[in-house]
């Protein structure tokens, strides 16, 4: 009994030697925790700070964008309108031009008819009716580089409207991006769909360049 108490004893003393080490070491990992913790928090109040911080800066981005596309939008309506009034006016010339050609046709004809022997007056009448019909071709040309024109105006609006709300919907995906990882494949999703939207708006734009370039080039000169 007492070999069997002193093995107990012994293997006693090995369990409370054991228990030793065991608070021991778990004492060396709460204060590793503790130190842990701590830095956790401390990264985290600077990440939330840069955060804010980076938030603060890209909302005075976007204002001064959105204020400089609000300008470029005004400029550019301001000159579609004035295009469009020209166009109005062109019309009007054409149309006033092309009913004096009709009525000068008409008393040429007459005249023609009434003093067939007049071959002086007969002359002067065609190339009145030539110049009529130069400043009617003239007019009908600048109708068809106005109309060119505000079609070019309208595509662009178009495309810049469609370009800020790319830029719009960036923007949003980037904010987005300082939230939860949780949302992340969504985030990544839509900037691939804003990004597509504004590289097509790029390609079209380019594309309407050179059609009005080539344009340009075979219009024939006066």
């Amino acid at each position: 009994l007492k070999k069997e108490l002193a093995g107990l004893q012994k293997k006693n003393a090995q369990l409370v030697e054991e228990v030793a080490k065991l608070t021991a070491t778990n004492d060396d990992l709460r204060s590793e925790l503790t130190a842990t913790q701590q830095k956790w928090s401390k990264d985290k109040d600077n990440l939330l700070h840069k955060a804010r911080q980076e938030e603060k800066i890209r909302n005075v981005e976007l204002d001064a964008l959105q204020q400089k596309f609000a300008s470029r939008m005004r400029i550019m309506e301001d000159t579609n309108k004035s295009l469009h009034s020209q166009l109005v006016q062109a019309r009007r010339e054409r149309d006033y031009h092309r009913e004096a050609l009709y009525t000068f046709e008409r008393k040429m004809s007459e005249e023609q008819q009434n003093d067939e022997n007049d071959v002086k007056r007969q002359k002067e009448l065609k190339q009145k009716c030539a110049d009529m019909v130069f400043v009617f071709n003239k007019d009908t040309k600048q109708i068809q580089n106005l109309t060119e024109e505000v079609a070019k105006l309208n595509t662009d609006l178009k495309l810049s409207k469609e370009a800020h709300e790319a830029d719009r919907a960036l923007w949003a995906v980037e904010k987005s991006h300082i939230k939860p990882n949780k949302s992340a494949t969504l985030g990544n999703s839509t900037v691939a769909n804003a990004q597509n939207i504004k590289a097509k708006n790029q390609a079209k734009r380019l594309k309407n360049v050179k059609i009005q370039n080539t344009i340009a080039l075979n219009e024939p000169l006066y």
